[in-house]
């Protein structure tokens, strides 16, 4: 019998068939071999399950299911995450990519730093054709500085809008911390577009989250992403309904925490004016924006 896997990533995955080949070529590529590869093709109605279908045929460290209908997005990444054996666990995108280095350096990082639950790379952004926008470095909760400040870095998982310490939805988790939350937390999230926020924010609360300052994950920005799709449909009025739907997501999840009484008034306050303060100046644009077109 094969070895049990260090780590299983999950690819949820419709309709990828125009990058998956980038995807999961770069997964095959890492230095770190010992891992994993569950991909669930939620009811695809291109080429991606014959894609999927031929590459777990040639390496056995893939495992691909086919849904036989479509379950959602968020049922989807949850399947992958169920059907994991390892004791570590990340989600990969079918349309992003990574350097080979990637899961190694999170994997020692993770192993040697017994009270991390979860650690990110910096991200380096690439356009649809693969052309280089920047790169998001995760500053804010740099190793060193959340190993000595832990107690105060862990409210910026609590800010709304989040900063770029979203992309931790991409870096390597402690598999039991990963089951023990909520990915839809008591089912009140109600857009895929900010749902990493209450999710990461129930992370923090497990334990610590730290990024490494290296560029190592590939993040793929195109309008025909599920996420992208979703926020561009999205009117000024549905954003804002949005942020204060992940706003009160924020606010139960502080609430039933086990935090102290001043930790949970001081989150619940913070969180509540950086939602207001986005809600007053998106509102206020949107007026001024209209004034001028009248003008």
């Amino acid at each position: 019998m094969s070895p049990a896997p260090l780590v299983s990533i999950g690819m949820p995955v419709y309709n990828g068939e125009k990058f998956i080949f980038e995807a999961i070529d770069a997964l095959l590529a890492q230095s770190f071999s010992n891992f994993e590869l569950i991909i669930s093709d939620n009811a695809s109605t291109d080429r991606t399950e014959e894609i999927c279908r031929d590459y777990s045929s040639k390496d056995e460290r893939i495992r691909f299911i086919r849904q036989s209908n479509n379950i959602g997005g968020q049922a989807n990444f949850k399947y992958v995450l169920d059907e994991a054996k390892a004791d570590c666990f990340m989600w990969a995108a079918a349309d992003d990519s990574s350097k080979p280095e990637f899961i190694e350096r999170l994997y020692c990082t993770l192993v040697s730093n017994p009270e991390l639950v979860l650690v990110m790379s910096d991200v380096i952004n690439i356009s649809e054709d693969g052309l280089m926008l920047g790169v998001s470095e995760l500053e804010n909760i740099r190793i060193g500085d959340v190993k000595d400040h832990w107690e105060k870095l862990r409210w910026r998982f609590f800010d709304n809008p989040t900063t770029n310490i979203y992309f931790c939805i991409y870096g390597l988790f402690r598999t039991n911390i990963l089951r023990s939350v909520q990915m839809n937390y008591k089912g009140m999230v109600t857009h895929l577009a900010g749902s990493e926020i209450p999710f990461l924010a129930q992370i923090a609360l497990k334990g610590k989250v730290a990024s490494i300052p290296e560029s190592l994950k590939i993040y793929r920005k195109h309008d025909n992403s599920v996420y992208h799709t979703e926020g561009n449909r999205m009117l000024i009025l549905d954003r804002v309904k949005n942020n204060m739907n992940i706003c009160s997501c924020l606010l139960h999840i502080t609430a039933e925490s086990n935090l102290d009484l001043f930790d949970k008034v001081y989150v619940i306050t913070k969180t509540f004016l950086s939602t207001i303060k986005w809600v007053i100046r998106h509102l206020v644009g949107q007026l001024l924006r209209k004034t001028i077109l009248k003008s």
